[in-house]
């Protein structure tokens, strides 16, 4: 009999019970709104269930004491949604405080984590505050710092995402969609996992430069790195950066840890020394030929493949002796000679922020519109490949060739939906309309919005492919809240 073996999930939030603290409404009622939300998401009440997997408490949030009631304080994780409330006091109190009850639950939280927690509880502790607007005061609260160094507490600011989500999909269609489908946690997704988890591939890994790591999963595609040694994290990270044990690896995979490619053993091969477009010497031929069996051998020998009948094309009688073919056996002998819903995105985000903390500036770089920060690009397919199948591993090297460092995650399909990290063998055929979903530093006008300049009425003029946008100007700019688009 066969026993199942489940894979350790990346994240605590996959593997631990689920308490809701609520004081504005019943038991009841936090039931019936997840199990209408469960409804719509498709998911199972017998996978997840309600009472026992989601757990309903009623309490203030801002108090201590309730918060310490259901075990806050033993919490791996903690994610603040006070958001309403928020608005609620500000209107009532016309505007006095902004973002009150979040920081009197901030403040509640620090006091409880203070009096009964001890060192080691904290060591992967990560709470994240989903807030309305920007908040100096709540910028500065600290609840201290995980093993590894990083911060417990972190704010994330859904403005921001708004603001580069709005002007990015204006130029892009489909771009939201596709972020919704990268910050899910359905099937294939943005994930992180460290360099020593991936057990004995990890051997493997470690010392690998970035510019070697695309095409390293099976069944995942590498997109970002968190630096273990500085803490920083990014997308589309230096081609030179070597992977260290304790680096994080940022991937797009519907498994917690992708599988490392190993190339299928082949029984024979062929090698031809021509280069398009170009005409070599003799010598210079088969010299670029004893280069290509030389590397075969290499992939053959850290692979462990079998060895493989070469056929090669020789310009001078000589090279079939120089040449180095692939080994055979244990004696090493050398043997003769591959737009969706705004508030989805938001849950999506908040929700990676607390299972992905040292991952979510990477998450935070998809909706920035600095000129350096990497982004998500939807591209005509007819741009950079013709029409017909191809396996994915040749789709994402005509991208990096097309503009080295960029990484082709996906396809937006012109019938409906998308295909995201498909095995790199898969076939996948791409027809007129499809759209490539490549991460990129490329920020040209064709692809976002740049401030031109400003006329006399105080006005931005953006511009666009289809014309040009008029809105009125702050000091960022962004658009201000009710500002009114004028296409010229």
């Amino acid at each position: 009999m066969c026993r199942c073996r489940r894979v350790k999930p990346s994240t605590p939030l996959a593997d631990a019970p689920i308490v809701v603290l609520s004081s504005t409404l019943t038991k009841q009622e936090m039931h019936d709104a997840l199990e209408q939300a469960f409804s719509e998401n498709g998911m199972s009440s017998s996978h997840t269930r309600i009472g026992y997997d989601v757990v309903c408490r009623i309490g203030d949030p801002t108090t201590p004491q309730d918060l310490q009631r259901v075990g806050a304080h033993r919490a791996r994780a903690i994610l603040l949604q006070m958001t309403v409330r928020d608005v609620q006091e500000f209107e009532a109190e016309e505007g006095g405080v902004q973002n009150g009850a979040t920081l009197r639950t901030l403040l509640a939280l620090r006091v409880l984590l203070g009096n009964c927690c001890n060192a080691s509880q904290l060591e992967d502790m990560r709470v994240v505050a989903q807030m309305g607007r920007p908040s100096k005061a709540i910028d500065v609260i600290d609840l201290g710092t995980t093993a590894d160094g990083f911060d417990i507490f972190r704010p994330v600011d859904l403005s921001e995402f708004l603001n580069g989500l709005m002007f990015g999909c204006l130029s892009q269609p489909g771009l939201a969609y596709a972020l919704k489908g990268l910050l899910g946690f359905e099937g294939v997704a943005l994930r992180s996992q460290q360099v020593k988890n991936f057990s004995g591939s990890a051997q493997y890994l470690v010392g690998k430069r970035v510019q070697d790591l695309h095409s390293v999963f099976e069944d995942g595609i590498f997109v970002g790195l968190v630096t273990a040694k500085t803490g920083t994290a990014c997308l589309l990270p230096p081609p030179g950066q070597v992977l260290e044990p304790e680096d994080r690896i940022v991937f797009v995979s519907a498994r917690s840890i992708p599988t490392i490619a190993i190339l299928p053993a082949q029984e024979q091969a062929v090698v031809i020394s021509t280069i398009a477009n170009k005409t070599l010497s003799p010598q210079m031929r088969d010299t670029r030929m004893m280069s290509i069996l030389v590397t075969l051998r290499h992939l053959q020998c850290i692979l462990d493949q079998p060895a493989i009948k070469i056929i090669g094309e020789n310009a001078l009688a000589g090279t079939s002796i120089l040449a180095i073919g692939p080994t055979l056996g244990e004696s090493a002998m050398t043997k003769i000679p591959d737009f969706v819903s705004v508030h989805a995105i938001y849950a999506s985000a908040v929700v990676q922020a607390l299972a992905y903390p040292r991952m979510f500036d990477c998450v935070s770089e998809l909706f920035r519109t600095s000129k350096d920060s990497a982004g998500l690009g939807m591209f005509k397919v007819e741009d950079f490949i013709e029409l017909g199948t191809y396996p994915f591993s040749v789709l994402m090297r005509t991208v990096r060739c097309r503009q080295p460092g960029d990484i082709l995650v996906g396809i937006r399909k012109v019938a409906g939906g998308m295909v995201l990290a498909p095995e790199l063998a898969e076939d996948t055929e791409v027809r007129a309309g499809d759209f490539l979903m490549i991460l990129t530093r490329q920020r040209e006008d064709s692809r976002s919005l740049r401030r031109a300049g400003l006329n006399g009425d105080d006005v931005a003029v953006f511009k666009h492919p289809g014309g040009t946008i008029l809105a009125p100007d702050d000091d960022d700019g962004t658009l201000l809240p009710g500002s009114i688009l004028a296409w010229c």
